[in-house]
């Protein structure tokens, strides 16, 4: 959204300067503190940004053309040929599935119209299709390009929830932190809490924790870049579920308030039994049951499910430059 250099549109632009010396990468920001011209990183509302908006031959976001970039260039700009990288495989009903008000239908309508849309394995393909509005021939399957390859001896157990619409959700109810911190000291691995980048992390969570030789609090820019580090995932309804798939590893699905959120929310698209793997945990008490006897859960079936590729060295990135080449050339 314009204020972080990460995920998929950002590991694909690497790629392409590295691979295609042919083709300029510009990217666009709206926080000023991240501009670097040297890098082709300018800012939104600046005249070169506003140059290399107006005469781009390619977008590419990972939200929307209308929070990615300058959203008056671009609502001239119709005629650009627009790729949609997204940013999670889609748990909770994304874009156009959403119920919204007349405001945000406009905006969807002049600005959400993509040329090409990128889907992490078949079982999503067809939401995409359905959920920007586009034909099957402009979803792309591949593995997302942001997906880097596993480390050999991982550091990390992630707690990685997702956000709730509306909801107030006590993300920490009852939990010891006495008990996952000697847990961890066992285990030799650290404890890491990543919130969902819409929530703040309270101080008062930063203080319970700072305290604890083997808790952290994560707030660092790009979770993508932890993730081979991560040897046990914990999250609810979170897409970082499926992008964990790739690693083979261990996940503990914890929907703490699986009924309200499934009520209250914009909805889901999977019924929850289908995309997760058992045990489920409901409470800390039974996260740490698990830990303590943590297993190579059956994960193989979902993840070949759900997701693409996940055992070969195709390049995603050299895929989806091929379409957009193939397409715009």
């Amino acid at each position: 959204m314009g204020k972080k250099i990460i995920d998929n549109p950002f590991a694909f632009s690497s790629w392409v300067q590295k691979n295609k010396k042919n083709i300029r990468c510009i990217w666009i920001v709206k926080k000023k503190s991240l501009v670097h011209e040297e890098a082709d990183i300018y800012y939104s509302l600046s005249v070169k940004g506003m140059f290399y908006q107006l005469t781009a031959r390619v977008s590419i976001c990972s939200h929307s053309t209308y929070s990615d970039f300058n959203p008056i260039i671009m609502l001239f700009r119709r005629s650009i040929f627009k790729v949609n990288l997204w940013h999670g495989a889609p748990l909770k009903k994304i874009m156009h599935d959403i119920e919204t008000g007349l405001a945000q239908r406009i905006k969807k309508f002049l600005y959400d119209r993509y040329d090409l849309v990128l889907s992490p394995g078949p079982k999503f393909s067809g939401i995409f299709t359905k959920a920007f509005k586009v034909d099957s021939c402009k979803v792309i399957e591949a593995k997302y390009p942001r997906i880097k390859a596993k480390s050999i001896d991982p550091s990390f157990i992630l707690y990685a929830p997702t956000f709730r619409d509306g909801l107030d959700f006590d993300y920490f109810k009852n939990i010891d932190f006495v008990i996952i911190n000697k847990l961890m000291k066992k285990l030799n691995k650290v404890f890491l809490i990543r919130l969902h980048p819409s929530l703040n992390v309270s101080q008062e969570l930063k203080n319970k924790v700072k305290i604890f030789s083997q808790i952290q609090v994560d707030e660092t820019p790009d979770v993508y870049r932890i993730l081979p580090y991560v040897s046990v995932l914990i999250s609810d309804y979170s897409g970082i579920i499926f992008d964990f798939l790739y690693y083979e590893r261990p996940i503990i699905f914890a929907p703490f308030d699986l009924d309200e959120y499934l009520n209250k929310t914009r909805g889901v698209y999977f019924d929850y039994a289908e995309i997760s793997i058992r045990p489920i945990c409901y409470n800390w008490c039974e996260i740490v049951l698990c830990l303590e006897d943590i297993e190579n859960y059956d994960y193989e079936k979902l993840r070949d499910l759900m997701i693409k590729y996940c055992c070969t060295e195709i390049s995603p990135n050299k895929e989806i430059f091929e379409r957009i080449q193939n397409a715009t050339y």
